[in-house]
């Protein structure tokens, strides 16, 4: 059974998909999909974004998530329903409103930090994934065909899918991975001893089990 905390994502991503009419995938199988394109986030700083008053004077209402090494600040959305926020002495803090597929909340003149501990997705490579399902099941009964004098493209369906699964595939978050290289001793990969010759001396040097060669 899918989580209520999950209404909001699977709705928009039927909607990417083009499951108004017939559906093809339960609300399991979307949630399902979206949990494989989840980002766990802990502790994460939001952006306060104050208001001016000359009555008031600065005033913390706003607080937006926008990813630390953000070049652009752009604010990122598409959250579960069920995050929490947390201020600097670990307290839970509840928003006066929480925009969670924007990824905006907003409080009573909240002093920072806030920070955000949640889950959030990336909807458009859940989409494209969920396409690419459903080009395959319809590639089997949807073709072109002549009768009585008339064409029949129904193929056509099959490419307008294609074309919104490829644009959806550009929209994906990039996802970097570092490794490492076996002849630098800085850049091992994680469970590769380091090479402790400069340390273990002459004779060690020469021992694998403790330079890691």
């Amino acid at each position: 059974m899918p989580r209520a905390t999950m209404a909001s994502l699977i709705a928009r991503v039927r909607l990417m998909v083009a499951e108004s009419g017939t559906a093809i995938f339960s609300d399991d199988n979307i949630q399902d999909k979206l949990d494989e394109c989840r980002f766990d986030v802990r502790y994460a700083l939001l952006v306060p974004k104050p208001t001016y008053s000359n009555s008031l004077g600065i005033q913390y209402n706003d607080y937006y998530y926008i990813p630390s090494g953000e070049p652009s600040g752009k604010v990122v959305g598409m959250w579960e329903s069920d995050e929490v926020l947390i201020w600097g002495d670990f307290t839970t803090l509840t928003p006066t409103s929480s925009d969670e597929l924007v990824g905006h909340w907003t409080f009573s003149n909240q002093l920072p930090p806030v920070m955000i501990a949640g889950k959030r997705y990336d909807i458009y490579r859940a989409a494209a994934d969920l396409l690419d399902y459903k080009i395959a099941s319809l590639s089997a009964t949807q073709f072109d065909f002549t009768a009585d004098g008339q064409s029949f493209h129904l193929s056509q369906q099959l490419t307008f899918l294609e074309k919104r699964a490829a644009d959806y595939r550009r929209k994906m978050e990039a996802r970097v991975g570092a490794v490492g290289r076996a002849d630098a001793p800085g850049e091992r990969p994680l469970g590769v001893a380091p090479n402790q010759a400069e340390l273990a001396g002459p004779v060690s040097a020469n021992v694998p089990f403790l330079t890691g060669n």
